[in-house]
């Protein structure tokens, strides 16, 4: 694959990936909170290779459907 032909998105990577702690100490000091949040759903993978938990906060909209 060239460069071209990648998702712009790839670019974001060194942005997001200086984010990484403070992110994760947010999620940790707030864990509480954003798991009842009512716009916000905690999402927690595991990596592939490592198998290290890893958690992000995703804006969402939630309905009594389902």
């Amino acid at each position: 694959m060239s460069e071209s032909d990648e998702p712009w998105t790839v670019r974001l990577h060194p942005f997001a990936r200086s984010l990484r702690r403070p992110q994760q100490a947010l999620v940790s000091a707030l864990r509480g909170g954003f798991e009842h949040a009512p716009h916000w759903v905690l999402l927690t993978t595991h990596g592939r290779k490592s198998g290290l938990p890893r958690e992000v906060m995703l804006p969402c909209a939630r309905t009594r459907e389902g």
